[in-house]
């Protein structure tokens, strides 16, 4: 392999407001360059409503796909050339596409991504990996958290007996299992704080959890909460904004003074991703590296110390900026895919390995 070889990922989480980018070298990973680009808001809000109300017509679900689609390619262009990245030197693309729907479907699961990677791949002539949840899934997996090899794989060359938890829209973890890696969603990370801001308060997010730390915890509406039917769900498991979203919350609860129900939003994050290490037996562990837009969150940051007895270290501290790691683990995943490297998924009852994502060209 050239080590001058470059490949890229890019990153939509569930949040949907921005797109992340990411340059990579492999062997050993390193990360070249790196920016996050805001999502347009028009389109933010299209994307969000089709996810919230699971509803559209098949002409704006595919007008929508095409606007997404030139708005990640134009990011593209932008992003090689801030970073002046020859494009002779970018083996592949790795796309996780906007997911806008999840779900539970007979024995197996469904899930669907906007983005076209053919019109990507099309106008910068490089191969463009994608559809890499279908491909999980095709294989027995659920399709989520996909990138748990990744963290294990770059933090594990500096740090040991740690936790991987990734905050974004929806928070996962992920740690090291024998040989291989375990992983799974724990619930909403940063979705239920950002709809809200955005909903109610006319904000994009609550930023170091300013609000929120003056703030009284509702600790019965969190036991409410607690009660939702993904966390009686066995472990690992999967889950999004379809079951995470204002709805689910108590109207009167929502009549609240702002302070309080974000501190009761962010204690809910940080209890149900403690519950999840607690029932795992992953509490015995030295470090929790933290990613994401979560990892930004002084106040949320400041609530799983209180539970994790000071143990939370910012990727940052181990070379990995918060917001890359995402959109770095796609590149990786995109050149394990030109390089027919398989990943482990883990079935109902056996490991199977696999290659996995399909190729545009």
């Amino acid at each position: 392999m050239n080590k001058n070889s470059i490949y890229i990922g890019i990153m939509t989480g569930t949040s949907c407001d921005g797109i992340d980018i990411s340059a990579i070298s492999v062997d050993p990973i390193s990360l070249k360059a790196h920016k996050t680009y805001s999502m347009p808001k028009k389109l933010q809000n299209k994307i969000l409503e089709i996810i919230t109300n699971n509803h559209t017509s098949l002409s704006e679900l595919e007008i929508i796909n095409r606007e997404l689609s030139e708005v990640i390619k134009n990011k593209i262009s932008v992003f090689i050339k801030e970073k002046k990245i020859s494009k002779k030197r970018i083996i592949g693309i790795g796309l996780s596409g906007q997911t806008v729907r999840y779900q539970k479907y007979k024995k197996s699961f469904i899930s669907m991504q906007l983005a076209e990677p053919n019109l990507i791949s099309a106008y910068f002539k490089i191969p463009v990996i994608f559809d890499f949840r279908n491909s999980h899934i095709s294989h027995g997996g659920m399709g989520a958290p996909l990138v748990k090899d990744f963290h294990i794989e770059v933090a594990g060359k500096v740090i040991n007996k740690f936790a991987f938890i990734n905050l974004g829209g929806i928070a996962n973890y992920s740690v090291k299992k024998g040989a291989s890696s375990w992983g799974t969603d724990t619930g909403p990370a940063n979705a239920l704080m950002d709809e809200y801001c955005k909903n109610y308060l006319n904000k994009s997010f609550d930023r170091d959890g300013a609000i929120a730390s003056k703030g009284k915890i509702h600790e019965k509406i969190i036991d409410e909460l607690m009660d939702h039917a993904f966390f009686k769900k066995k472990y690992p498991k999967t889950t999004g904004k379809e079951d995470f979203n204002l709805s689910i919350l108590p109207k009167k609860f929502l009549k609240k003074n702002k302070e309080d129900i974000l501190a009761t939003l962010c204690e809910f994050t940080a209890k149900s991703i403690f519950n999840a290490l607690r029932k795992n037996n992953h509490l015995a562990l030295k470090s929790y590296i933290v990613s994401g837009g979560g990892a930004k969150n002084k106040y949320l940051i400041e609530r799983l110390n209180s539970y994790l007895d000071n143990k939370v270290l910012s990727s940052e501290k181990i070379g990995l900026p918060v917001d890359a790691v995402e959109s770095m683990a796609f590149a990786w995943l995109a050149y394990k895919k030109l390089n027919n490297i398989p990943t482990l998924i883990k079935t109902n009852n056996k490991t199977v390995k696999a290659v996995i994502g399909s190729i545009s060209n």
